[in-house]
């Protein structure tokens, strides 16, 4: 019995170590590249620049644009540049992060701004943000990817 109870607590103690290894994820250091030093010392990924963006809603419908992410600190929030996304006001993203992690994330939906879920991929470069819409039981999986070359001026582009 007392064999059974040390390998069921060393089963135990694995599967918690185990789980927050993964819960952590990525640990930023200074010496990446894309990350943010914060006044506190804290590190962040920078999000700033262009982002192509495709939402696959649960009803079958599909929207895609360009948002321009803008970050100050650990605060980020995107704007509509381009797209066929069905919102009212440009803002899409507004959001707060916590090392590789994104702590918080709302994404404007046409019911307005929706508390998400979201995660950073590939060093910062890639965001998926999940939106569940409760009134109507709709999801929206959003997957941003960055772009490579930023835009400065999207009035310029024909």
């Amino acid at each position: 019995m007392k064999k059974w109870f040390v390998m069921g607590f060393f089963i135990l103690l694995c599967g918690v170590a185990c789980n927050s290894a993964m819960r952590d994820g990525v640990r930023l250091n200074a010496d990446m590249p894309n990350t943010v030093k914060l006044p506190n010392g804290a590190l962040v990924y920078n999000l700033s620049g262009m982002w192509h963006a495709v939402t696959k809603s649960s009803c079958g419908k599909t929207f895609n644009g360009t948002i321009a992410i803008t970050q100050e600190g650990d605060l980020v929030m995107g704007s509509l540049q381009n797209g066929n996304y069905p919102v009212e006001t440009y803002e899409m993203i507004r959001g707060t992060l916590k090392g590789a992690e994104i702590a918080e994330i709302k994404f404007n939906t046409r019911a307005g701004f929706i508390r998400s879920d979201g995660e950073n991929l590939n060093s910062g470069k890639e965001m998926n943000i999940s939106t569940e819409l409760p009134t109507d039981n709709i999801r929206w999986d959003t997957t941003l990817t960055k772009n490579k070359i930023e835009i400065r001026d999207q009035r310029k582009i024909k």
